[in-house]
C-alpha cells in the first residue's frame, strides 16, 4: 500500500515544491493508520489542560498604576499628570494592562510657535523596587523625579517594530496554512483513489476515513488560519490607529495615542521620561498590587 501511495504522488505532485515535507508527513502517518498504529488522542486531557491554564490567575489583572500615589488630578474618569514647559503641555494617564504591556494614554498639546518631535523609542520608564523613606511612611509626598539609580529600565515598545512583526507573523501564518491545505489535499486524493481501487470492503472503509480525516483536518485549519489572520489584522489596525507613533507636532496642534511599556510586578515607582526635542517630561506613577496572588494553586486569596 506504502508503495502505491508514493508512487501515485510522485506522478501527480511536483516534488520539488514545499509543501512535499507536509504530504511526506501526512503519508507517513496515513501508513501507521493502515497498519493499525492508531494515534493516541485524548480530547478530555486537552480541555483540561486548556482549563488549568484558563483559571489560572494573571498577576497584570491586579496591578493598579496611579500618578505620584494618588497626587493626580480628574478628568472625565481617569486620573491623569499634566506637565507644561514652554507652552509645549503634555497629559499621562494609565490606561489599562494589554497582555504584558502597561499601556498609557499621552496628549502632546503644542501651543509654542514651533513644531516639537515626538519619538517613541526615546521613550522609557526608570523603575524602582522599593518606595523612598519620608517623615510621613514610605509614600512620596510630592510630583517630582525621584532620584538615584533604577532598578530597572523599561524601554517603549516600537510601534513600527510591532507593526513589522505582526507583518511578518501574517506572511508564515500564510504560508504555513498553504502548506498545511496542499498536504490535505494530497490525502483527500489518497483517500479518493484508494477506496475506488480498494480489493476489499475493509481497505476501501480505511481510504474512505483517511480522506474524511484530511477533509476534517482541512476545515479545522481554515478555521484557526481566519480566526488568527482577524486577531493579526485587528492588532495590526489598532497599532497603525491608537498608538502615538513617530510625529512631528505642528504649532497649535493637539495629538493623543497610546504608548505601551512592558509590565514589572516588582516595581513600586515608575518614573515616565518623554523627551520632546530639548524638552524634558517626567511622571512619577506609583504601582501596587491591589490583590494578593498565591505562587502556586489556580485561586486567588482575598
Amino acid at each position: 500500500i506504502e508503495l502505491d501511495i508514493n508512487s501515485f504522488l510522485c506522478a501527480n505532485f511536483d516534488t520539488s515544491v514545499p509543501y512535499w515535507h507536509f504530504a511526506r508527513q501526512k503519508i507517513h502517518y496515513i501508513n501507521r493508520s493502515i497498519s493499525g498504529m492508531k494515534m493516541f488522542r485524548s480530547p478530555s486531557l486537552i480541555l483540561l489542560f486548556f482549563l488549568l491554564e484558563s483559571c489560572s490567575p494573571s498577576l497584570y489583572n491586579y496591578i493598579k498604576i496611579s500618578p505620584a500615589m494618588g497626587t493626580g488630578t480628574w478628568q472625565q474618569g481617569r486620573e491623569i499628570s499634566e506637565k507644561t514647559i514652554k507652552k509645549v503641555s503634555v497629559i499621562v494617564s494609565f490606561d489599562k494592562i494589554s497582555e504584558h504591556d502597561m499601556v498609557y494614554d499621552v496628549t502632546i498639546i503644542n501651543k509654542s510657535r514651533t513644531g516639537i518631535l515626538f519619538d517613541p523609542v526615546k521613550v522609557f520608564c526608570n523603575g524602582y523596587f522599593e518606595l523612598p523613606e519620608t517623615e510621613e511612611g514610605t509614600q512620596p509626598a510630592v510630583d517630582r523625579p525621584f532620584s538615584g539609580d533604577p532598578d530597572v529600565i523599561l524601554a517603549v515598545n516600537d510601534p513600527e517594530i510591532m507593526i513589522r512583526d505582526l507583518e511578518l507573523k501574517k506572511g508564515r501564518e500564510k504560508s504555513s496554512y498553504d502548506n498545511a491545505q496542499m498536504a490535505n489535499d494530497a490525502a483527500c486524493c489518497i483517500g479518493a483513489t484508494g477506496s475506488l481501487t480498494a480489493g476489499s470492503n475493509k481497505k476501501r472503509r480505511e481510504y474512505e476515513k483517511i480522506q474524511e480525516d484530511a477533509e476534517r483536518d482541512s476545515r479545522e485549519r481554515e478555521n484557526r488560519h481566519l480566526l488568527l489572520m482577524q486577531k493579526y489584522n485587528e492588532q495590526t489596525a489598532y497599532y497603525e490607529k491608537e498608538t502615538l507613533r513617530k510625529t512631528t507636532v505642528l504649532p497649535g496642534q493637539t495629538v493623543r495615542g497610546k504608548v505601551h511599556i512592558p509590565a514589572n510586578v516588582k516595581v513600586k515607582l515608575l518614573v515616565m521620561n518623554i523627551p520632546l526635542e530639548n524638552l524634558q517630561f517626567d511622571f512619577l506613577f506609583g504601582q501596587i498590587i491591589d490583590r494578593p496572588v498565591r505562587k502556586q494553586g489556580a485561586r486567588v486569596e482575598n
